[in-house]
């Protein structure tokens, strides 16, 4: 095993492997290890088995009732990796689709041929320094969607509960979002703020910090939610996931990550702007084409953000549920 992990193996028979994993994910117990960490003496944050092994748990003495509980939960999550498994899918065969049109240039000609296997007209493109198909031409990633950054939100404002707001920490290197994790801003900031509102489809990303140029899809979230500072939005405009598929495929070029790193590591902290952001050369298709594209995929891009609303309810439901049926207060019948 690599280091920095560590096994636990469930020597009593009498406790439920999977209801022991649920009892020491359980928020109060996480919070604690992670208090742990911070405070280690070590060069950086870390836990020793002991931690782990002098944690007190209270396990009910009937491993039936334990395999019900670890089931209910079990069962939440059983349904988040399915849709974490078509999510995956579905990128899969839109990458493929879109390396098919915009990379190899096998896009369907006027007849439904692919172009460039077929004899498309291909011309040499100076500042490209490449052959590119007749009527493409070299542009940024601005001529299709400009970015603009976030609210700067003062500290006073944030409150408990209202509305969520979008901070880097809140995007995931797998194109998401945790929606569920968000700060908050009372209502009476809304109109204050009222443009910068994202929507489902829109693309969000991180301009500043470690994790410079991670990106992530607004998922259905049933009401508002704005975009701080130093997170980015892509304005797609009024329906965003009509034109979500082109952008997010392209975002997804190793070019592209790499090219933001580089300008970014010219600060002291990594950062980046809009404008510089707006600047990243991307080669533009007939519109034709890219409309096509976009039609295409949007029903695959639909259900992707049907199944990332759908997780976080679930996730949202399982947090709930976990504590209520380790204490009791919720029983399994």
């Amino acid at each position: 095993m690599s280091t920095g992990f560590l096994t636990i193996d469930v020597i009593d028979k009498e406790i439920d492997s999977k209801f022991l994993y649920y009892s020491i994910t359980r928020k109060h117990i996480t919070d604690y290890l992670h208090t742990i960490a911070a405070n280690n003496v070590s060069s950086y944050p870390s836990i020793n088995p002991d931690d782990l092994g002098n944690l007190e748990l209270e396990i009910p003495n009937d491993k039936s009732k334990q395999q019900k509980i670890a089931s209910v939960l079990s069962s939440l999550d059983s349904k988040i990796e399915l849709n974490n498994r078509i999510n995956a899918e579905l990128e899969a065969m839109a990458k493929t689709l879109y390396d098919y049109w915009f990379v190899q240039f096998d896009f369907p000609d006027k007849n439904g041929k692919p172009y460039k296997s077929t004899g498309g007209k291909m011309l040499f493109n100076k500042e490209l320094k490449r052959e590119i198909p007749d009527g493409w031409k070299n542009g940024t990633l601005g001529d299709y969607a400009n970015l603009k950054g976030g609210f700067a939100f003062k500290s006073s404002w944030w409150s408990e509960q209202g509305i969520p707001v979008i901070k880097i920490k809140d995007i995931n290197e797998d194109y998401t979002l945790s929606i569920n994790n968000c700060s908050f801003v009372s209502e009476d900031k809304r109109d204050i703020a009222k443009n910068y509102e994202a929507h489902p489809g829109d693309i969000v990303i991180a301009m500043t910090g470690a994790t410079v140029g991670k990106y992530g899809i607004v998922p259905k979230t049933g009401s508002s939610i704005l975009v701080n500072q130093r997170v980015g939005l892509f304005n797609l405009g009024k329906n965003p996931i009509l034109k979500l598929p082109f952008l997010i495929n392209s975002l997804k070029q190793d070019y592209f990550r790499k090219t933001i790193f580089v300008i970014a590591s010219g600060a002291a902290q990594p950062n980046i702007s809009s404008d510089q952001i707006d600047a990243i050369p991307l080669m533009i298709p007939e519109t034709i084409i890219v409309d096509l594209f976009n039609s295409k995929l949007l029903c695959f891009y639909e259900k992707m953000i049907n199944n990332i609303a759908e997780n976080q309810k679930l996730a949202e439901l399982r947090d709930w549920l976990l504590p209520m049926l380790m204490n009791g207060q919720v029983k399994v019948t």
